[in-house]
C-alpha cells in the first residue's frame, strides 16, 4: 500500500511540475502611462545604452544590479534582479532576453517592469530613481495552478501561513546584497508545501517584510485553495507549490557573466529556453519513475541474497567502519564484525580473515562472493574486499581515516593502496609456543594463535 502511495505521489509530482513550469516560466510586463518617448530621442538611445549593459554587470554584482544612463532629462534607470537561486549562466540569459523583449513589449513608454524566464528574473527602467522605494500602487502579476488543494482546506491553511510567514521573516532579513528564503513544511505524510520570497536587496528589512505579507494576502485573497502560485512586483516576490521548484543556493556556481544574446527572429531566447528546460526536467522525472521502478524489483532480489553474502556499512555518527559478513562452512554460521573484535570460530572453521588474506594475496578475492550472486559488478566488489582488508591491517597507523573511506567508496577513480597483513590473522592450527598469545572460545576447548598488534584487548567474547 505504501509503495502504491509513493508511486501515485511520483505522478503527482510528475504533474505539478509540468504545470508550475508553465505558471512561472510565461513573462509578464506591465507599461506605465507615466510618459513616452520618441524613437530617435536621446531618451531611447539611453533606454538601449541601459539595458544593454545589465546583463553583462548582473552576475558581476551577485545576481542585482542598478545603473543610470545620460543627463536629465533623457536620464534613465535601469535594473537587473535574478532569482537567488539562478545560476550565472542563467542569470545572464535571462536578463539578456528580458532586456531585448521588454524594449519590444514597451516600444515607447517612459517606465516599465518585467518579470520573465526559468528560473525568472526582473527588468526594469525608469525615467526616475527607485533605488530603496517600496511601490505599492503599481499593477503586479498574480499567477495560480487551477487545480484545487484536495486535503483539507483548514489545515492546510493553517500550515500555509505558518510557512509563508516563516519565509517572509526569513528573507526580510537578507543582506544589502540579497534577500532571498526558501523554506518547506509538510502538509501530510507524501505531500510537501515548498515556499520561496525575494526582495529587492536595497529594500530595508520592515519594507522587504511589508512588501512579501502584503501580497501574500492578496494572493490569498484571489486565489486561496489552489495547488500553487504567487505574486511578482517591482520591488519583492513570492513563489510556492507542491513540488521542489527551486535549487539549493549554498551549491549555486560561481559568478561568470556570459555576453549579451542578440535574436534575429523566430523564437524568442527566454521563449526557447522555456521549452528546453520543461522538455529536459519532464524526460528527467519519467527516468526517475523508472529508475524507482526499478530499484524496487531489484530490492526484491537482494533482500533473498542478503544472508549470502556480506554487506559493507559505514556508521558516520560513530566514527566507525564495519564490515558484517555471514559465512556458512563446516558446521557452523555466525557472523563477523572485525572492528568491535568480537568473532568465533567453528570447530572445523577457518577464519574468515585468514580466508580472505590467502585469498586476496593468490589473486582468487573473488572466491569470497557467493555465486549465485547477480547484483552489483565484480569489479565493485573487489573493491570494497579491498576497502574492507585496509580497515582491517595489522598496523593501527596503515588503516584509512573515516573521511577516506567514504571517499573510497563513492571514488571509483581513487586509486587504493595495497593492504598489508590483517590484524587477527590464523598463522597455524598448532599449539602457540611462547611468543604468540592465544584467544580461546567459550564453546570448545581447542585454543587458536593470533597474530599480535598495539590494540588492547583484554577479554574477547562472543556476542
Amino acid at each position: 500500500m505504501i509503495e502504491q502511495m509513493g508511486f501515485r505521489s511520483l505522478l503527482l509530482l510528475l504533474s505539478y511540475t509540468i504545470t508550475g513550469i508553465g505558471l512561472a516560466a510565461a513573462g509578464w510586463q506591465y507599461c506605465y502611462e507615466t510618459g513616452n518617448f520618441t524613437a530617435n530621442s536621446t531618451y531611447a538611445r539611453n533606454r538601449n545604452l541601459i539595458l544593454s549593459s545589465l546583463a553583462s554587470n548582473v552576475v558581476k554584482n551577485g545576481g542585482f544590479y542598478t545603473a543610470d544612463a545620460g543627463q536629465d532629462p533623457g536620464k534613465v534607470y535601469g535594473r537587473a534582479l535574478c532569482r537567488g537561486d539562478a545560476s550565472a549562466e542563467d542569470c545572464s540569459r535571462c536578463v539578456s532576453s528580458s532586456s531585448q523583449d521588454i524594449m519590444v513589449q514597451c516600444p515607447n513608454q517612459k517606465e516599465a517592469y518585467m518579470w520573465a524566464g526559468t528560473p525568472p528574473c526582473m527588468v526594469r527602467y525608469a525615467d526616475h530613481s527607485f533605488v530603496g522605494k517600496l511601490e505599492m500602487d503599481v499593477p503586479v502579476n498574480k499567477f495560480y495552478n487551477e487545480d484545487n488543494i484536495t486535503s483539507s482546506l483548514t489545515e492546510f491553511d493553517q500550515i500555509w501561513q505558518r510557512l509563508m510567514d516563516s519565509t517572509a521573516k526569513e528573507a526580510s532579513m537578507g543582506s544589502s546584497r540579497l534577500k532571498f528564503a526558501t523554506q518547506e513544511e509538510n502538509l501530510t505524510r507524501f505531500q510537501t508545501i515548498y515556499a520561496l520570497m525575494q526582495c529587492t536587496p536595497d529594500l530595508s528589512q520592515n519594507d522587504c517584510y511589508f512588501c512579501l505579507r502584503r501580497y501574500v494576502a492578496e494572493y490569498q485573497n484571489c486565489c486561496f485553495g489552489k495547488q500553487g502560485g504567487g505574486v511578482k512586483s517591482p520591488n519583492c516576490m513570492l513563489r510556492w507549490d507542491l513540488y521542489p521548484f527551486y535549487k539549493d543556493i549554498s551549491v549555486a556556481p560561481l559568478p561568470s557573466p556570459l555576453a549579451p544574446t542578440n535574436d534575429s527572429g523566430g523564437i524568442a531566447a527566454g521563449t526557447l529556453v522555456t521549452i528546453v528546460v520543461s522538455i529536459i526536467i519532464f524526460v528527467v522525472l519519467v527516468a526517475f519513475v523508472c529508475f524507482i521502478l526499478r530499484k524496487r524489483k531489484q530490492k526484491q532480489i537482494r533482500s533473498n541474497q542478503e544472508r549470502r553474502y556480506g554487506k559493507f556499512i559505514v556508521f558516520s555518527s560513530l566514527g566507525t567502519v564495519r564490515y558484517d559478513l555471514q559465512v556458512t562452512k563446516g558446521d557452523f554460521e555466525e557472523k563477523y564484525d572485525f572492528f568491535s573484535f568480537n568473532f568465533r570460530i567453528g570447530k572445523e572453521a577457518e577464519d574468515l580473515l585468514t580466508y580472505a588474506w590467502k585469498n586476496w594475496k593468490g589473486g582468487t578475492a573473488l572466491n569470497l562472493i557467493d555465486p549465485t550472486l547477480s547484483v552489483g559488478s565484480s569489479s565493485d566488489i573487489v573493491r570494497c574486499i579491498h576497502i574492507g582488508l585496509l580497515c582491517v591491517q595489522e598496523n593501527v597507523a596503515s588503516r584509512p581515516t573515516m573521511a577516506s573511506v567514504v571517499l573510497m567508496l563513492t571514488s571509483s577513480s581513487l586509486a587504493l593502496p595495497l593492504p598489508s597483513k590483517p590484524a587477527f590473522y590464523i598463522r597455524t592450527t598448532k599449539q602457540p609456543d611462547s611468543s604468540q598469545s592465544t584467544m580461546s572460545d567459550q564453546s570448545t576447548s581447542s585454543s587458536v594463535p593470533f597474530s599480535m598488534n598495539d590494540v588492547s584487548i583484554t577479554q574477547l567474547d562472543p556476542r
